[in-house]
């Protein structure tokens, strides 16, 4: 594994060549952020020919709430991630969940923890975007579980 964290983050296309690891990092976008959140640390990892990316991000996201189950219900808090590089263009990102069994829920910033209770796993998907009939996007789908505490 070669840690690419030091790596340049420019690059032109017109010079050849991929674009350096930390380039990619920089094309990210948070579908349902209410701003971009504050980026506490990430890490790129080269191994072989794939990149590795691991990030822990503080802010807020929007997320649509129902009551199925009132006063007791489970609900998906869901934050989008988005590599705005279209497939079709000339740096096309292939997105993988092979390795991310380590990824976990941080239960201390949590903002509702008074009405809801944070579950302590995460499932992670993938999905694309259709912007226009020529071009798709690849996002990620990371969500955790809440359980809304009872009023009694």
């Amino acid at each position: 594994l070669l840690d690419m964290n030091a790596e340049q983050v420019s690059w032109n296309p017109h010079q050849g060549g991929l674009p350096p690891a930390r380039w990619y990092a920089q094309h990210i976008s948070w579908l349902n952020a209410l701003e971009p959140p504050s980026v506490l640390w990430n890490k790129i990892i080269k191994s072989g020919n794939d990149l590795r990316f691991s990030i822990e991000v503080q802010g807020e996201f929007v997320v649509h709430f129902e009551c199925y189950d009132f006063p007791i219900d489970i609900q998906s808090l869901t934050v989008l991630l988005e590599f705005q590089l279209a497939d079709e263009g000339i740096t096309p990102v292939e997105l993988s969940t092979s390795h991310t069994q380590d990824v976990d829920v941080n239960r201390q910033n949590f903002a509702w923890e008074n009405e809801y209770e944070l579950g302590l796993s995460m499932s992670v998907g993938m999905a694309k975007r259709h912007a226009l009939s020529t071009r798709t996007y690849p996002h990620v789908m990371c969500s955790a579980w809440v359980l809304r505490n009872p009023f009694y």
